[in-house]
């Protein structure tokens, strides 16, 4: 990057005519992006590592170019998720001193587009944090990328990548085209700047005579939980096309065969109904629900019993029964067949239910020995909030030492049985309703038969005595 004196940095020039050099490579993704892969070539699905690395600064040459030509990014979340996997597939790099800075670009790429999964999963797994170091700066890629991210997705204000980005700037590792999307994530995301502004405040942002600020920023706190809980839901549970799927699987569900499993598929219609108030429609299905075979299908564990004793239909020593179908998932080989397949976040939450924190453990991301510490809260990383959940199972604390992590998960995120772009699988309603289990009947003390209304309530957000 050209500049006049170490302490003077000049911007770089994007071109403003059309069509902008990156073109071919943004439509080479495109093509990517919608590749059936089951048909498709090893080559097709894997091509070249240059040709990846030109994706990807295609992609961020864009972002830059929304700015300057005030137009609409041309890159989409599925663009960014291709980037992901060819990076996190690794051909062609190398080591991890080659194949790491790619990942870390591809990570940018998705946190441009919104896709804070991707992000996290792109730098190796670990969940973004909820706040950042103002001073810190970095040596590698991954650490500058996962800072910045973590500033834009919180809005925690575009003073606290300063530091990072200056030092970036004026190391000999300086990309410009990655530089400049990291200042947009910083102004656009952090700053919540309009994006027409980024050119002309990228020179304030890189000023390192400007100090930066010492205090450790957090997200803004929710003000009012069971307000946000209701605004976040309130779509969810009015979804008529929902509904109506719903409806169609119910045909499937009744004609099931006595001693047919009681699998994710039926936990997950049973979860959704339910929390939909399709009361009836669960109801009338429930000499069919009992009659099936409430275990594992062996690549999964499934939530069945848990059910069946919300639905005030348990299983003599059902608790029991669970945790001997759960050992086999302890098996290292299961554990990576669970994370390998994006089934750990749904096994976790069945393992919280039953009471097996020592699973939960193995199945999210955390230290050996760690503390539980009441009223912490983690946003909407239902993985996070697993693990604090069996940490406060295990120390014996109380619904209002988890609380807020509760709370604020609701407020945050909205359970979504078809997404996979999450580390560890989609957050989906049946787990919502495993952990709900553990918040009201495990460490709360409510009855079973009352968790699924009162998870509903809360849903609702009614007040709950």
């Amino acid at each position: 990057m050209a500049r006049e004196t170490a302490d003077e940095i000049t911007l770089p020039s994007w071109p403003t005519s059309a069509p902008p050099p990156h073109e071919e490579a943004l439509a080479a993704l495109d093509v990517r992006s919608r590749l059936d892969t089951g048909r498709a070539s090893f080559d097709e699905v894997w091509p070249p590592d240059a040709t990846v690395d030109a994706w990807i600064e295609a992609a961020l040459i864009d972002a830059a170019l929304a700015c300057t030509n005030a137009g609409e990014p041309k890159v989409t979340a599925a663009h960014a998720r291709t980037l992901v996997v060819q990076a996190k597939r690794g051909f062609g790099w190398g080591n991890s001193e080659h194949r790491v800075p790619v990942q870390a670009r591809a990570a940018a790429v998705a946190a441009l587009v919104g896709e804070w999964d991707l992000v996290a999963k792109a730098l190796g797994g670990r969940p973004l944090a909820r706040t950042v170091v103002a001073s810190k700066t970095y040596d590698g890629l991954g650490g500058l990328v996962r800072h910045v991210a973590t500033a834009a997705r919180h809005g925690l204000g575009e003073e606290v990548c300063r530091a990072a980005l200056v030092a970036f700037a004026k190391g000999p590792a300086c990309e410009p085209a990655l530089l400049f999307a990291l200042a947009r994530l910083a102004l656009e995301g952090a700053g919540g700047h309009p994006r027409s502004e980024v050119p002309t405040r990228f020179s304030a942002l890189l000023d390192d005579r400007v100090a930066t600020p010492r205090a450790r920023p957090r997200a803004a706190p929710i003000d009012d939980p069971r307000v946000s809980i209701f605004e976040r839901f309130m779509s969810a549970l009015s979804d008529e096309e929902a509904r109506a799927e719903l409806l169609e699987w119910q045909s499937y569900v009744r004609e099931l065969p006595a001693g047919r499993s009681f699998d994710t598929l039926v936990t997950r219609w049973v979860s959704h109904a339910w929390l939909l108030g399709m009361d009836a429609e669960v109801a009338a299905l429930m000499p069919v629900l009992s009659q099936l075979r409430p275990a594992s299908t062996g690549s999964e564990p499934t939530a069945a019993l848990v059910f069946l004793a919300m639905l005030g239909h348990p299983v003599d020593d059902w608790r029991a029964q669970l945790l001997r179908e759960l050992r086999p998932f302890k098996t290292p080989r299961k554990v990576t067949t669970l994370r390998r397949y994006r089934w750990s976040t749904a096994a976790a939450a069945v393992a919280l239910a039953a009471g097996d924190t020592a699973l939960v453990k193995t199945l999210t991301p955390g230290p050996k020995k760690e503390r539980f510490q009441p009223g912490k809260s983690f946003g909407d990383e239902p993985r996070s909030v697993l693990r604090y959940f069996a940490l406060a199972i295990d120390a014996g604390a109380s619904q209002a030492d988890v609380q807020k992590a509760w709370l604020e998960l609701l407020a945050t995120r909205v359970p979504d049985d078809g997404d996979r772009s999450r580390t560890g699988g989609a957050w989906g309603w049946t787990s919502l309703c495993c952990l709900a289990f553990a918040y009201f009947h495990v460490i709360g003390g409510a009855a079973e038969q009352d968790v699924l209304h009162l998870l509903r309530r809360t849903l609702r957000g009614e007040t709950l005595v």
